[in-house]
């Protein structure tokens, strides 16, 4: 017999029951069955065994559900993550992974875009994971330094070789700008020394002048100068600081030699991105 029927199927007519085509393919709830077992409807079991090949389409509800060796899953939800008011995980359909919250809103964590591997590390005790770019946050920092010197006795500024360069990420971001500037100052009668900071040729602080000195023979003076100084550049391209000196207001006329960053000294130049 190449044709079987059960049930109220007869000759492929019917709205039920069981049936087994020419080629043996076992139809339950579909006169014509399509492939080795073709169901139309729910399927119960206990377990399944073997490797299953292909693709699943619609929706799949499972509890433990383990998924390995598949190279592309296109839409993966695991739990309740159907819109942004659910419960939820959801991996694919253009995310690399995406977890929703059980009121409104949702966060994704996505693949870098540049070579190499990246990493996101949770805490392994109890905490937050704050989101990178809330405000106050430190983004980034950038370090400068240098033992090299410069001189002048002249009251025109000139550079100090302490530099450093920051490329904001945002061009709401505040810089924070932290300057430790040695030198020494040869003094032989009342005189000040005069610091600026620099965001390339702009000049947006003067933030030292020294104490005046009252001398008869000539002294060299160690000593830092230290400024703190937030900035708001509005860009995201390179931003380069730098410092400045020159010899300040010299009340009796006589030229004073200023030496700024010796080489037995240290300045230093600490740029922070601020989240604004």
């Amino acid at each position: 017999m190449s044709d079987i029927r059960f049930n109220r199927w007869l000759h492929g007519t019917g709205s039920g029951g069981v049936s087994q085509d020419s080629s043996g393919n076992i139809g339950i709830g579909s006169s014509v069955p399509r492939t080795a077992l073709d169901v139309v409807g729910i399927v119960s079991a206990t377990s399944f065994t073997g490797s299953l090949t292909g693709n699943v389409t619609g929706n799949v509800n499972a509890t433990g559900l383990v998924v390995s060796g598949v190279s592309t899953v296109t839409d993966l939800r695991v739990g309740t993550a159907v819109t942004a008011n659910s419960n939820g995980i959801q991996v694919g359909a253009g995310k690399s992974v995406r977890i929703f919250g059980s009121t409104s809103g949702f966060s994704d964590i996505i693949a870098s875009s540049a070579a190499g591997a990246s990493e996101l590390l949770l805490p392994n005790t109890s905490g937050t994971l704050d989101r990178l770019n809330r405000a106050g946050n430190v983004l980034q920092v950038v370090n400068g330094n240098t033992a090299a010197y410069a001189s002048t006795a002249g009251s025109t500024f000139i550079d100090t070789n302490l530099t450093a360069t920051i490329t904001p990420t945002s061009s709401s971001s505040k810089i924070l700008i932290l300057i430790n500037q040695a030198g020494i100052a040869k003094f032989s009668n009342n005189t000040s020394i005069m610091l600026q900071l620099l965001r390339g040729a702009t000049s947006i602080l003067t933030f030292e002048e020294g104490a005046a000195f009252t001398n008869t023979t000539a002294y060299n003076v160690v000593g830092a100068a230290s400024a703190c100084y937030l900035d708001s550049p509005a860009t995201t391209s390179a931003t380069t600081y730098k410092t400045q000196f020159a010899r300040g207001a010299n009340l009796s006329g006589v030229s004073v030699q200023t030496y700024i960053t010796t080489q037995n000294a240290n300045s230093t130049i600490t740029l922070l991105e601020i989240a604004a």
